[in-house]
This record gives structure tokens, C-alpha cells and sequence, in this order.
């Protein structure tokens, strides 16, 4: 839990997970995290725009640095995103899962 709250730990982290094959767990957590904090309702624009990179970029069917999700979240991800429904919590379900993959298995 503490690994990714340190910047050495995270870096660390990120070379075991590169020998693992599975370094896009960590971006998409790291850009998850960056999408809430940035999170601007004033810029509304933008933040959609970056949650359907992130979506296209990682969670899509086919999407190049594809993370591995059930299809119950990735279809809800994918349902928002659709129905123009953006929040800050968008990914939410998505980063928990991801979270845990990386606690489990990494």
C-alpha cells in the first residue's frame, strides 16, 4: 500500500513490473490517480477528453496497453463513457481492480 506513495518505491516497482510484463497496470493506476486530482469541473472539457484517452489507451477492447479487467468493469467504464456520464469516479471500479491485481500478483 505504501509502495505507491513513495516516488523510489514507485520506481522500483515499475522496473519489477516492466520484467513482468505488466508495467501498464501501473500507468493506468498512476494515470487514474492523476486524472482524480486533476479533476476540474470548470475544465470539464479536458478532464473528458482525458477519460477517453485513458479508457481508449487501456481499458478498451483491443486498447494498446490493455490492463487485464473483468468484463462487468470494463463494460460500465465503457457504458459512461459512452452515455457522455463523466466524473471524477469514472474509473473508480477500474483502479480497485487494478490496485488488487498489482497487491496480488506483482
Amino acid at each position: 500500500n505504501n509502495v505507491l506513495h513513495d516516488p523510489i518505491c514507485i520506481e522500483y516497482f515499475a522496473i519489477h513490473l516492466a520484467n513482468e510484463h505488466s508495467s501498464e497496470n501501473l500507468d493506468f493506476y498512476e494515470s487514474v490517480d492523476h486524472f482524480r486530482h486533476e479533476w476540474d469541473i470548470d475544465h470539464i472539457n479536458a478532464c473528458k477528453n482525458i477519460a477517453v484517452k485513458i479508457f481508449q489507451l487501456y481499458c478498451a477492447t483491443n486498447a494498446p496497453l490493455a490492463v487485464n479487467l473483468p468484463s462487468k468493469i470494463r463494460n460500465k467504464c465503457e457504458a459512461l463513457i459512452r452515455a457522455k456520464e463523466f466524473t471524477r469516479g469514472i474509473f473508480d471500479d477500474a483502479a480497485s481492480e487494478i490496485y488488487m491485481v498489482m497487491n496480488r500478483d506483482s
